[in-house]
């Protein structure tokens, strides 16, 4: 199930008599309830939620098939997501990177447990909680209790940002790497402001995408791009800014390039440590490190070679629609031309992941959504409904694999229940495979559609938008990743 802060949307998955309790207390207090079909799907949701709302997504489940569960709980720890599961007994699995903590709620300090359950969820690495409420907590009146439910701020040695601040005065030629931490609003805010203050080109990561715009003259793409690394090239400082040991490729920062690391939590013992790492919230440190930096000379980039970067890093063709082939890229230009900005993209096409990544032009933090591998079977199609569900407003495209789509099974009645306009596109996998998708998808309230052509595509996305409801559109093209890519 899913919950979105205290007064969103919550989901439930059949539940047992104290999950069924749970949820009457819910709906009482006028939180809208979505039933999905199987506990999963309902943890996915969860997880997706609060990857965008920067709030714990809760889930109310009931056990049994604790292997399908286990699996759900275990993608949305390694994708960080902050999540609050609740069942009506103990749960037949081990902990250890499934979930953080497995907490026993009792009436006289359920307040207390749901409190420390969210703060827990928040506290970075973020992840998945685990809460245990029996029927009798459930029936029995809670005692109040005023406390916060986000994790304390880590406070930063003053002369830790101090020496973190005459690093940066140093360099003449700085580039800013961002990272998952940066993903919300707030962070993104003032990551724009330190840049423009700075000036410094940025390069993102791909969990990183939408803490600067794309279209931003300063935001020179993916860092594992080639554009990325001619610039890091030419840099002398390297300020990375909430980003994960596991976002960095191994080798992506030369040995000899000074790095100034400004993060949520201490990077790995034993990992590629950086020259210089101050720890606290990411926004609190670019805060306190702006006043620092006041006075200092201006990083000495040459504007009109980083205009070059960013346009060797930029599509190959102006106009997709005059393509000669229906590739991905070509596909994904399509796709992001017809939606308006905002449209939220959901990545689970392994095949084409990196194609997709590169392409899709983002606004803000939370509009592309990628799982991290090996991505739990049947996540598709529940990320996109979360993002509907938790963003309204947003129109979501979802790119996906044949192999992926075939585990999709409550959904896609869900889907059509909630008249949500899901935009699928079908853009890898064997041709016995999508057929097998196209018929899995024949239920009624489905729009289906094939393209082989870019303006066929084009014409099939036009009409998907243009109605009610949800859309599958089946558009491999038989050029395969490969032209993609060159065509990229």
């Amino acid at each position: 199930m899913t919950a979105r802060g205290a007064a969103g949307e919550v989901g439930r998955c059949s539940p047992d008599r104290a999950a069924a309790g749970l949820i009457d207390a819910l709906e009482g207090s006028g939180l809208r309830v979505v039933e999905v079909g199987r506990a999963s799907s309902a943890c996915a949701m969860a997880a997706v939620t609060g990857l965008l709302t920067d709030s714990p997504g809760v889930a109310v489940v009931a056990l049994g098939g604790d292997g399908a569960l286990r699996e759900a709980l275990t993608q949305a720890w390694r994708d960080q997501a902050p999540l609050v599961a609740i069942t009506g007994g103990t749960l037949a699995i081990p902990e250890e990177g499934v979930v953080k903590a497995s907490l026993i709620v009792t009436a006289d300090a359920a307040a207390h447990w749901s409190a420390h359950a969210c703060q827990l969820a928040l506290a970075e690495p973020r992840g998945p909680v685990h809460l245990v409420v029996d029927g009798a907590a459930v029936s029995a009146p809670a005692i109040p209790l005023a406390t916060s439910v986000r994790p304390a701020p880590v406070i930063a040695d003053p002369a830790a940002l101090d020496s973190a601040a005459e690093l940066v005065a140093q360099a003449h030629r700085p580039v800013v790497v961002v990272g998952r931490q940066c993903s919300t609003p707030e962070v993104a805010m003032w990551l724009r402001a330190l840049a423009e203050s700075l000036p410094a080109p940025v390069l993102i990561t791909a969990r990183g995408k939408g803490a600067l715009p794309d279209p931003h003259p300063l935001h020179l793409g993916l860092i594992d791009e080639a554009s990325g690394r001619a610039l890091l090239g030419r840099a002398d400082l390297a300020v990375i800014v909430g980003v994960d040991p596991d976002e960095l490729a191994p080798g992506v920062l030369s040995a000899s390039l000074p790095r100034l690391r400004l993060v949520a939590r201490p990077w790995a013992p034993g990992g590629d440590a950086p020259e210089k790492e101050v720890v606290g919230g990411v926004t609190a440190l670019i805060e306190e490190l702006g006043p620092r930096l006041r006075g200092r000379s201006r990083a000495d980039w040459d504007v009109a070679e980083l205009d070059r970067l960013k346009r060797s890093a930029s599509a190959a063709s102006a106009d997709p629609s005059r393509a000669s082939h229906l590739s991905v890229a070509t596909a994904v230009r399509i796709a992001r031309e017809a939606t308006p900005a905002g449209t939220i993209a959901v990545v689970a096409a392994d095949a084409a992941a990196e194609t997709i990544v590169g392409l899709w032009q983002v606004v803000a933090p939370g509009e592309l959504l990628m799982s991290s591998p090996p991505r739990c079977p049947g996540h598709a199609l529940s990320a996109a409904l979360a993002a509907y569900l938790a963003r309204p407003q947003a129109r979501v495209v979802c790119f996906a694999s044949a192999g992926e789509l075939l585990h999709a099974g409550p959904e896609l009645e869900l889907a059509v229940t909630l008249i949500a306009p899901l935009l699928v596109l079908l853009v890898d996998g064997a041709d016995d495979e999508a057929a097998d998708v196209l018929r899995h998808f024949a239920s009624g309230g489905w729009m289906q559609a094939r393209a082989r052509e870019p303006v066929e595509l084009g014409a099939a996305i036009e009409r998907a938008l243009a109605g009610r409801g949800p859309a599958l559109i089946e558009t491999r093209g038989g050029s395969g990743d490969a032209a993609s890519r060159a065509e990229r």
